[in-house]
């Protein structure tokens, strides 16, 4: 997912600045002359390795989200903090392709299913503070209603809760067209 390498990249340059901004700091408070070309590389082997433990960190999380936002199947395991909505549909000619096009403006749609599931896959984008929600429509065609399900990626915040309450009313305003 190139949300995810945006996102690693960031760790990366992030852990190079602090850790030569450390080295900085320590070579002037010990009164040394700093060497910049091993200050440099020193930096830089820091920050892979901090890129790299927290986007593995970060990673672990998401694992069993993205995994299920990536397939096709249209059961949802249970996450922590899930929120679960049946919608019913009262309007005679309803159509999911419809409900597709409206999520899609305001969401990265991960899997789509139309013609034997009746499936919608989605989730916000990432970001540095936020990994963001992720949520799964399925239209039931013989009870005419849909089940909406959203969850935060994290799941360990009371504002990624809150994020995943307001996707959940986003979303159920989108399906019901306000």
């Amino acid at each position: 997912m190139k949300e995810l390498k945006k996102v690693f990249l960031i760790y990366l340059l992030f852990s190079f600045i602090l850790a030569l901004l450390v080295n900085v700091l320590v070579d002037s408070l010990l009164g040394t002359p700093p060497g910049w070309l091993e200050m440099i590389l020193e930096s830089a082997f820091y920050a892979l390795l901090a890129g790299g433990f927290m986007s593995l960190i970060g990673y672990s999380f998401l694992k069993l989200r993205l995994k299920f936002l990536l397939s096709d199947d249209p059961s949802v395991p249970v996450f922590a903090w899930q929120q679960v909505r049946v919608i019913p549909i009262e309007e005679p000619n309803f159509s999911f392709e419809v409900i597709k096009y409206r999520i899609r403006e305001h969401f990265v749609i991960t899997q789509y299913d139309d013609v034997s599931q009746h499936l919608l896959k989605f989730r916000t984008r990432f970001g540095l503070r936020s990994w963001g929600v992720g949520g799964c429509v399925v239209y039931d065609e013989v009870a005419r209603s849909i089940t909406l399900t959203c969850f935060s990626m994290s799941a360990f915040s009371e504002r990624e809760t809150r994020s995943a309450q307001a996707v959940i009313d986003k979303v159920e305003g989108l399906i019901r067209g306000k």
